[in-house]
């Protein structure tokens, strides 16, 4: 992904105060790391995360959705 796209779908992020951004370096180095708050978010959204995939798992049975899942991060992985 390049440095612009991926600054700009991190933008809505930064702005909520989930995610602080810190210029080290040359201009295009840009470090953005979790806030205190985005790591709280975080924490709250993992116990959501857990039962849909509970429940993703009750539909389709844990071996699917384990298939399923490991399909999605290989297409993601290749771009």
């Amino acid at each position: 992904m390049e440095r612009t796209t991926l600054v700009r779908a991190l933008k809505p992020l930064q702005v909520k105060g989930f995610i602080t951004q810190r210029v080290t370096g040359p201009r295009s180095a840009i470090r953005l790391s979790l806030s205190s708050e985005g790591v709280s978010k975080l924490r709250e959204a993992e116990g959501y995360w857990q039962a849909v995939q509970a429940e993703e798992e009750d539909v389709a049975g844990k071996d699917e959705a384990e298939a399923l899942r490991g399909s999605i991060l290989e297409r993601l992985a290749r771009g």
